[in-house]
């Protein structure tokens, strides 16, 4: 803003669950990103989340920094189930979010390998792949579905 370039959202990433030996996991990730979005709302341009994600498992952090399960929220698929339900809770009752995008939504747990990821929508149990419980949380949160129920 203050070197004059134009633009028409502002856009964050925001991972609470991850950090740096000097800044470490925050235990209230709403007040953080309540604050980040209130600065950017006063410029009076609406904020996207441009990707979050949460752990359904264990996370192995990469080198120099650490993680760290939030309270109420356990590296667990029901925990990361709980966590995306109040993250798309808070993000639709704040006017000036816009949206958000789920990062690496299609990495899948459990198929082994040095790069298994453990913050994907999808599980794998040997035989086959299937929907996480976070996954069916963003149904809820759907415009076409809040359209649907009014009619």
């Amino acid at each position: 803003v203050e070197a004059g370039v134009p633009f028409d959202y502002a856009g964050l990433s925001f991972y609470p669950w991850i950090g740096y030996p000097s800044a470490p996991p925050k235990k209230n990730w709403r007040t953080d990103l309540a604050t980040w979005v209130s600065a950017l709302g006063k410029l009076g341009k609406p904020v996207i989340i441009c990707e979050y994600s949460y752990p359904q498992h264990p996370a192995k952090p990469e080198a120099g920094t650490i993680v760290s399960p939030l309270p109420g929220y356990p590296f667990s698929p029901e925990g990361q189930a709980a966590w995306v339900r109040d993250f798309l809770r808070w993000c639709q009752s704040k006017p000036n979010v816009a949206g958000s995008f789920y990062f690496y939504p299609d990495d899948t747990w459990g198929q082994g390998g040095s790069n298994d990821r453990t913050n994907g929508l999808f599980l794998f149990d040997g035989r086959q792949i299937r929907p996480a419980p976070a996954l069916l949380e963003f149904q809820r949160f759907s415009p076409t579905r809040k359209q649907t129920e009014k009619k």
